[in-house]
């Protein structure tokens, strides 16, 4: 379910559907929040598409407290 929800996020996203790329990378993150992918993913659009920095290092912040991946830690940087 997981790869489910972010493929069809990133699908959402080459369409240009910003909206419904954010819910399937939330429904990602909900079926398992181990990874880092979906958290840079919604980052990057709350910061690229939305001009959403607060949300952008919010998300940010949640991935790099659950995963801890330094991909995380450096885009927060």
């Amino acid at each position: 379910m997981y790869l489910e929800h972010v493929r069809t996020a990133e699908r959402m996203l080459q369409n240009g559907d910003a909206d419904q790329a954010i819910l399937y990378y939330k429904s990602a993150i909900t079926e398992d929040d181990s990874h880092e992918e979906p958290y840079l993913a919604l980052a990057t659009i709350y910061y690229e598409q939305k001009n959403d920095i607060k949300m952008a290092l919010d998300i940010l912040f949640e991935g790099y407290g659950k995963v801890g991946s330094v991909e995380l830690y450096n885009a927060i940087q």
